[in-house]
């Protein structure tokens, strides 16, 4: 039968136990506040009693072990909304830096672009005015320095893109570091009975972190340690070993290091922030940029060929509809004759009666090619010769692939220039053959202006073509180019300043998409937090109530004892 001392060890186990209880309750307390904590519980379990006398009496009870509150379902959903998060937040400043760029206020391309044209409406009410002419030419360097700036800031954009994905990826790796560190501090305490309690809700806490910023998967394997992987599958992290990331700045892409060994990633590899940044540089960045393209290609054909139907000051005009060979604007991926000639009326081959016909073969982009063969119903003035303005017109009426034009650098020189219609490729190739003169060959084609950056092509006033003759008062050509500014030049459906606003009206979609986004996924994110605080985090009031409890227990047992 028990006596005083299993009395005693019962009242001695009674307050043991709830003195731990209040211990624990009191660490919870202390923990409201920390991020990622997950309540602990000082699990309590009786001492199997003795029988005696053929009754069992109790011999009191012990702290089998600290639990900790987990719940796996909202852990993984609260992953997902921290990728969503991540990728939202990070589409947001480089997305606001294009929204800059293309800003529908202010002063911007779209303004340049009718400020150009207003130029040229103000010089047809004075086609002989200095001023005018002046403001023509300086008004058309305002336009070149306006797409120059865009070009410049979409660098910008990106480069500030590649600088934030070199960042991240620094933060991403020391954080496997740290997993794979807390791993081995799980392991080694749970292989000795200890409990990791605090090391489980760190890692806990840098796993989100990981899927914010990567998409990150995870699995748990022996020991309670987990396994960190990309969404392409490539492992980062297993048990005590974490591979590192390497993103190289001269290629901008990323590359997984594993041992001795690295592996090119992509895109699809990643969520949340990495993913996030990728899609503006990729996709946003490029898209744009080949807009810009589009409607420079596409403004700098459009005005060459008008300015090239006029005359300037300084041109003999004869009042006929042939025209000065000046482009208004210089710009990439034209190529022009070797030897310069004379005037446009030069000619090129004397006789288009007799065979071989000549012929022009044109290639773009190393694979496109269009044959062009002259013969005598390309003879305007009837006089069974090719001038160079003849074999001009012939190109552009017998193919699709090239714009012909007569260049004239301003001093008297004329050149036959090809400009690709594909703003995308140049002229990789132009042979001529059985032309009587020989200057009309390009071999190999000389490329000017080597990017797809533009320049005005007029230095002098006087070369300003405002009319279709070199009379005085003749203002045609100049109200014609002012007239361009409303027809749907670009792809034919857009006119200059509508696909501005067509390129601005996407970027602001898309702005307003990720803002949308983002305050949808934090809003998810927000909720799962509260269900996780509100299921495993740590209740003040149920936290006093069993502080109460616990030291009503003690003191029951400390007055058991004490009698």
């Amino acid at each position: 039968m028990p006596g005083l001392l299993d009395s005693l060890n019962i009242a001695r186990t009674g307050m043991a136990v709830n003195r731990k209880a209040m211990e624990v309750t009191g660490n919870n307390i202390a923990n409201v506040n920390t991020p990622g904590y997950s309540e602990q519980t000082a699990e309590a379990k009786s001492v199997p009693g003795v029988e005696s006398s053929g009754l069992t009496f109790g011999q009191g009870v012990n702290v089998e072990e600290i639990s900790r509150a987990e719940d796996i379902f909202i852990q993984d959903q609260l992953k997902g909304a921290e990728e969503k998060t991540g990728r939202a937040n990070a589409k947001s400043a480089p997305l606001a830096e294009l929204e800059q760029v293309f800003s529908v206020e202010g002063d911007n391309l779209a303004t340049k672009m009718e400020e150009f044209f207003a130029s040229w409406k103000d010089l047809a009410q004075n086609p002989g005015g200095e001023v005018e002419r002046s403001q023509v030419i300086q008004r058309g360097k305002n336009l070149v320095s306006a797409f120059k700036e865009v070009d410049r800031k979409l660098d910008t954009v990106k480069s500030n893109i590649n600088t934030s994905l070199q960042s991240e990826v620094k933060t991403i790796n020391s954080k496997l570091g740290e997993v794979a560190d807390l791993n081995t501090k799980i392991a080694n305490a749970e292989a000795t009975g200890r409990n990791a309690h605090t090391a489980k809700d760190e890692r806990e806490m840098l796993l989100r972190d990981l899927s914010e910023k990567a998409g990150v998967n995870t699995y748990k394997g022996k020991n309670d340690m987990v396994s960190v992987a990309l969404a392409g599958g490539q492992v980062l992290v297993q048990g005590q070993e974490a591979n590192q990331l390497e993103f190289d700045s001269d290629k901008k892409n990323f590359f997984l290091e594993t041992g001795n060994s690295e592996k090119e990633l992509g895109r699809s590899d990643f969520g949340g922030a990495l993913k996030g940044l990728l899609r503006v540089r990729e996709d946003m960045v490029s898209k744009v940029r080949e807009q810009v393209k589009t409607l420079r290609h596409d403004l700098v054909l459009e005005i060459n060929a008008q300015h090239q139907k006029g005359y300037g000051l300084d041109q003999d005009g004869n009042g006929m509809d042939d025209e000065t060979g000046r482009p208004f604007f210089t710009k990439g991926r034209f190529v022009v004759n070797d030897t310069s000639l004379d005037s446009p009326e030069t000619i090129v081959d004397t006789d288009l009666n007799n065979s071989p016909n000549p012929n022009i073969s044109i290639e773009v982009g190393g694979s496109s090619s269009q044959t062009v063969t002259f013969k005598s119903e390309d003879d305007q003035n009837g006089d069974g010769q090719l001038n160079l303005q003849e074999m001009r017109d012939g190109i552009n009426e017998k193919q699709d692939l090239v714009q012909a034009s007569i260049w004239n650098d301003g001093t008297g020189n004329y050149k036959l220039s090809l400009t690709s219609r594909d703003r995308d490729q140049g002229v990789s190739s132009v042979n001529t053959f059985n032309f009587s003169n020989s200057d009309i060959k390009f071999d190999p084609p000389t490329a000017h202006s080597g990017s797809d950056q533009m320049e005005v092509a007029l230095n002098d006033t006087s070369h300003v073509a405002a009319g279709f003759s070199s009379a005085p008062g003749d203002n045609r050509n100049a109200q014609e180019m002012a007239d361009l500014v409303n027809q749907k030049t670009v792809k034919g459906k857009f006119s200059f300043v509508d696909y501005y606003g067509k390129i601005a009206g996407e970027v602001g979609i898309e702005v307003n998409q990720n803002q949308m986004d983002k305050e949808s996924s934090q809003d998810t994110l927000t909720q799962l937090q509260n269900r996780r605080e509100a299921k495993v985090g740590v209740s003040l009031k149920e936290s006093m109530l069993d502080l109460t409890r616990y030291q009503k227990g003690f003191q029951a047992a400390a007055q058991y004892m004490s009698k």
